[in-house]
């Protein structure tokens, strides 16, 4: 059983900052070409979808999808106000405190099993090798992310795991950490100083054991991963085989 949260903000603040893709309709077609990749996935590597909006946008067109899919037993939809906060807090508060939502209120995290894994993905984002990842999975974990120390230190938000009991601990509430303007600025290494601070039992596992492959465009820069970035890929795939220790 695998869980997957996609979050999702179709119509951002005007006054967002750190944020070039803001266009809600290029915005909507992201999430609309990632939910018909993760969508034939369900039966396979994933069984439910969570999509979860901040924006109180429109969904119609993304239900449309699910229905084509046939999976409309298979995925919910919820959608709520998440973006009244105050604009120098950053999109690293929004996403958390998006994801504190969805946790509260999906009726399949609700019923699901405590060691249920319950995968969080930005939904314009597509991880093309993600059964791989799934397959993967270190057994009995609480907690899996990736952190990086090489150009910079810090823990990538686009793409977590856990379960019930590993999100009470490690991510609960942590949205307060963006409150801090240091922190908002740069939301990734704030998170990763947080995981370094915080206990840690051999259920955290701080590096994924197979590297994403990420196809989708970048909301920062607008730049592609699998057309712009591709190579970090192949120099990360490179590296954590023959030196994995950096943690690139």
């Amino acid at each position: 059983m695998n869980i997957l949260i996609l979050t999702a903000t179709i119509t951002p603040k005007a006054d967002v900052r750190s944020l070039g893709r803001k266009d809600p309709a290029l915005r909507r077609k992201d999430y609309e070409d990632a939910l018909w990749f993760y969508g034939r996935l369900v039966g396979q590597c994933i069984d439910q979808i969570v999509f979860v909006e901040n924006s109180e946008s429109d969904l119609t067109s993304l239900k449309a999808i699910a229905e084509q899919l046939n999976i409309v037993d298979k995925i919910e939809f919820i959608s709520f106000a998440g973006l009244d906060y105050p604009q120098m807090y950053g999109r690293g508060y929004g996403e958390l405190f998006l994801l504190d939502h969805a946790m509260a209120n999906s009726r399949f995290i609700r019923d699901c099993d405590a060691d249920t894994p319950i995968w969080k993905m930005t939904g314009r984002y597509i991880v093309l090798n993600l059964a791989k990842l799934i397959q993967k999975t270190p057994k009995g974990f609480a907690f899996y992310v990736n952190m990086r120390n090489y150009p910079k230190r810090v823990v990538d938000m686009y793409m977590m795991a856990w379960t019930k009991a590993g999100y009470r601990q490690y991510l609960q509430g942590k949205c307060k950490l963006y409150e801090e303007t240091s922190a908002a600025a740069f939301p990734e290494k704030a998170l990763r100083d947080d995981f370094e601070a915080a206990p840690k039992t051999s259920k955290f596992i701080p590096r994924f054991r197979t590297v994403p492959l990420v196809s989708g465009i970048r909301g920062l820069d607008n730049k592609g991963y699998a057309t712009d970035n591709i190579w970090k890929f192949y120099i990360r795939v490179a590296l954590d085989t023959v030196c994995p220790w950096l943690w690139i």
